[in-house]
């Protein structure tokens, strides 16, 4: 026994094997510490009998392949890239909108050297960090000001606790959506300090509603578009340019928050007609909010568009610096704002508008590698599948699509699909109906190989 914990390897050995191989981000500390913890596990192993015989290399060994699991499952949640099969274009859970090139491109000359994001070239004295993107955002919506926080969220709380705080807004029972992890639009204004007095019912708000419900505590009218859910059937509600009539009848603003904020006019690529936030301006909301990195295919931020002296009270406001965006999205902002204008498009809006047939050849092409790299381990098939958008935006609206169908005598779809998740990078896919569904619209044709590195993971 005395023998065997002689063999046990010494702490700095391991440390510094360990730390060459397996422990990039994780401190010398950290790594020692799950060093001493394998090795107090060893030697209470062994004085239990385990690892008779056992010599100095085989321990060695087996406690780099402990630690290495460690290390491992302490790095699983690092931001890393996921190559998205599932055919949500904006999926919440793994980024939502993809950048454009020359955003990315943007973000990087931005974050690898210093910038003008507080400094006038021209006069050498501070600057107002905004003042460029503000100028893209009313020459693209037709508002009279602008301003960009840290995300749609914040642009409602901040426009809210601005114009409204200690005192009351108005807003359709039919409005007091959940957008999403739990996060109630209810919640948001109330911690913006304003009370709330609903009007109407789920399915129906009227005009009269309204009316009835202005006193002289009424600090504005508010209208959430309902971007991740649709009442249908027996309903009423009442649009933008009759509310702000009714706002103008008792003087005060009318706030329309549209969610996803889609600019561009998808009916061109066959779906039905998404209001926008220059609609929403040209029918008379006093102010307008929407997001960045959603239907606009830009990074997370929180669009404020409407009338010039509300827009300056809220840009007084202290909350405005607590939600300020930082030079990288500021740049990626600007860059994907600009490529609107030239008429660019984002590649969410590229993705929604691409030509199934597009995804029908991804996924005959990655069913060929798969066959040549797995033989007939797999039952590949393709066919077509209903794609979504995501991020909350147009839940009645499918995009056709086509995706690699799977299945297995061997391993289950759940197998599969947690071998596919557990691959490095991870491959996201949905299971339905016992079978494995790879959607080939949001899958890069550059990423099939890591999806065909993936699946080798299902059969070792």
């Amino acid at each position: 026994m005395t023998e065997s914990f002689r063999n046990i390897p010494k702490v700095d050995e391991l440390v510094r094997d360990v730390g060459f191989a397996e422990a990039r981000g994780v401190s010398k500390a950290k790594l020692a510490g799950l060093v001493r913890e394998e090795l107090e596990l060893l030697r209470g192993g062994m004085a239990q009998g385990k690892y008779t015989g056992a010599g100095r290399e085989a321990l060695y060994e087996t406690v780099v392949e402990r630690v290495c699991r460690k290390l491992e499952a302490l790095r699983a949640d690092r931001l890393r890239k996921v190559v998205n099969a599932t055919g949500v274009v904006m999926h919440t859970n793994l980024g939502r909108s993809v950048l454009g090139a020359r955003a990315a491109e943007k973000v990087q000359e931005i974050a690898t050297g210093y910038s003008n994001l507080e400094y006038s070239t021209e006069t050498g004295a501070r600057r107002y960090r905004l003042s460029y993107v503000e100028q893209l955002i009313t020459d693209i919506t037709g508002a009279e000001a602008a301003l960009v926080v840290n995300n749609n969220a914040a642009a409602v709380l901040l426009t809210l606790n601005t114009l409204a705080k200690d005192r009351r807004i108005i807003l359709s029972r039919g409005e007091m959506v959940e957008i999403g992890d739990g996060f109630r639009i209810g919640d948001i204004i109330t911690t913006a300090g304003c009370g709330i007095c609903e009007v109407g019912s789920t399915n129906r708000t009227t005009p009269a509603d309204y009316r009835q419900a202005v006193t002289p505590d009424t600090a504005a009218l508010v209208k959430i578009h309902t971007s991740n859910y649709r009442i249908v059937g027996y309903t009423e509600d009442v649009g933008t340019a009759q509310l702000a009539g009714i706002a103008r009848e008792y003087d005060v603003p009318l706030v329309e928050d549209m969610g996803s904020g889609i600019l561009a006019d998808i009916s061109r690529f066959g779906f039905a007609y998404e209001r926008t936030p220059m609609d929403a301006i040209a029918d008379g909301a006093d102010i307008v909010t929407f997001s960045g990195d959603k239907c606009l295919g830009g990074p997370q931020a929180g669009i404020i568009a409407g009338r010039r002296e509300l827009v300056a009270k809220m840009r007084r406001n202290q909350l405005t610096r607590c939600m300020r965006i930082d030079k990288l999205c500021l740049a990626a902002l600007e860059a994907t704002l600009e490529d609107f204008a030239e008429g660019w498009s984002a590649p969410t809006m590229d993705c929604i508008s691409a030509d199934p047939e597009a995804a029908r050849a991804k996924a005959h092409k990655l069913r060929g590698m798969l066959e040549d790299a797995m033989g007939e381990r797999f039952a590949l098939s393709v066919m077509p599948h209903e794609a979504q958008f995501g991020g909350g935006a147009m839940p009645l609206a499918a995009i056709n699509s086509y995706g690699l169908y799977v299945t297995s005598g061997r391993f289950s779809a759940a197998r599969i699909e947690a071998a596919l998740r557990g691959s490095a990078p991870p491959v996201a896919a949905t299971v339905k109906d016992g079978r494995v569904i790879l959607d080939m619209l949001t899958v890069d044709e550059a990423d099939l190989r890591h999806i065909v590195q993936a699946f080798r993971t299902c059969v070792q």
